[in-house]
């Protein structure tokens, strides 16, 4: 952090160490930067679609799986609640085949056409 850090990033990361470990609020931060700079939503609030496209591209291209995406939506809620006053909606996060801990070829298939 420096000294011409922005006050609600400051603010974000003092809630997160009051309640996290030091090296748990550094993971936070990096899954949020990194969502931020894949997405770059900039000031509006990110929708469910956003959430779900970053999960399918780390599940393609990173090879996570169901339970790291798990990790990380949880991370990224965190933030989201945090700046927003508002959990990510869960309806459609809950169906996707990207959170199973296995996915198919064919599932695989099917989401590339619908993106």
């Amino acid at each position: 952090m420096t000294a011409q850090s922005d006050p609600e990033e400051v603010a974000i990361e003092k809630i997160l160490l009051e309640t996290l470990t030091k090296k748990s609020c550094l993971l936070y931060q990096k899954a949020w930067q990194s969502f931020q700079d894949q997405m770059k939503f900039g000031d509006t609030t990110p929708s469910e679609a956003d959430y779900l496209h970053h999960f399918q591209k780390l599940r393609l291209e990173k090879k996570y799986k169901g339970l790291m995406l798990w990790s990380l939506f949880s991370k990224l809620n965190a933030f989201h609640q945090r700046l927003w006053e508002e959990k990510v909606g869960l309806a459609r996060v809950h169906e996707n085949p990207w959170f199973s801990s296995r996915i198919t070829a064919a599932e695989v298939a099917q989401i590339k056409e619908v993106h």
